[in-house]
């Protein structure tokens, strides 16, 4: 093998490590979601991003489409989930 193809293997590394960062660059302290949602965006499935208020969930996915150019993020859902105990809420 020449040496271009060494180069050209770790072409994908530095594009999802580049992407990585990129999308650091906006969710600050949030690596672990990041590589989660690079895992899945990878393995080409779908994701259910849970999590307390205020994580920074949407963010998270915003930044990652906007960093990959997509338009819009297809399936953005907030599910409605109520606390135990909550009055005024629920049947």
């Amino acid at each position: 093998m020449t040496g271009t193809g060494a180069m050209t293997d770790d072409a994908p590394r530095g594009s999802i490590l580049a992407l990585r960062e990129r999308t650091g660059e906006a969710i600050i302290g949030q690596r672990a979601v990041i590589d989660r949602l690079l895992i899945g965006l990878l393995a080409n499935g779908n994701l259910l991003v849970e999590g307390l208020p205020g994580l920074a969930k949407t963010r998270a996915i915003k930044a990652l489409a906007k960093n990959l150019e997509c338009e819009r993020v297809p399936a953005l859902r907030f599910p409605f989930f109520r606390r135990i105990g909550e009055k005024g809420v629920g049947p």
